[in-house]
């Protein structure tokens, strides 16, 4: 049995203001994009999901950048092919997706994401109670912010429970460490996929 929308809620509680991060500076990157476009006067891209999957890219790379300084915390990120899932305390495993009306992630069906999907299946190198939620955002009416966010637990298609994260109560400012040098500050990713950044010995601590 999974944990319920209330230890959900209280597991990420903490990491409201990093999740809130995330998808606004991914959003940004993507505008961007777009206005590097408009200048040099290229046409809008013929398939939504190109945008959607420009705009995934870019929220999936600060989340990875936030949440890979929180393995203290209890936050472990795992990069797979195609998407990546975020560890919370080994109470919570949840991945970034745009929403649909009911505030779902909008997938492909593939073996990968019916197991996401389904409450009863099992995940791969993550804990068998923890719970599985879609983090999810929602556009303003002219789609140039975000408007909300939510987190939303599913069974397949349908919703079992979902609540917002006050995008105006997540101001808590998120410092980022520079990564000039990324590859000597985190670790290679490890056999099972989850990342983490590498530790500093004494002598570097005392530096």
């Amino acid at each position: 049995m999974q944990y319920l929308e209330s230890d959900v809620k209280s597991t990420l509680e903490p990491f409201n203001s990093f999740i809130v991060d995330a998808i606004q500076s991914g959003f940004s990157d993507w505008l961007e994009v777009k206005s590097c476009m408009e200048h040099k006067g290229l046409s809008p891209f013929i398939y939504s999901r190109t945008r959607s999957n420009i705009i995934f890219d870019c929220v999936a790379k600060h989340a990875i950048s936030n949440f890979l300084e929180l393995e203290d915390d209890g936050a472990k990120t795992k990069v797979e092919s195609q998407t990546v899932k975020f560890l919370f305390k080994d109470v919570v495993v949840a991945r970034f997706k745009k929403g649909n009306a009911e505030h779902l992630g909008m997938n492909i069906p593939t073996q990968q994401n019916m197991a996401f999907c389904s409450p009863q299946a099992i995940l791969e190198g993550f804990p068998p109670e923890a719970a599985t939620v879609d983090i999810t955002w929602e556009l303003s009416e002219c789609e140039d912010s975000v408007e909300k966010i939510y987190v939303a637990a599913r069974d397949n298609k349908m919703q079992l429970w979902c609540y917002e994260i006050g995008i105006e109560q997540s101001n808590t400012v998120v410092y980022k460490l520079p990564q000039n040098e990324p590859d000597s500050n985190f670790n290679q990713i490890s056999n099972s996929g989850l990342v983490s950044p590498k530790k500093r010995t004494s002598e570097e601590s005392k530096g």
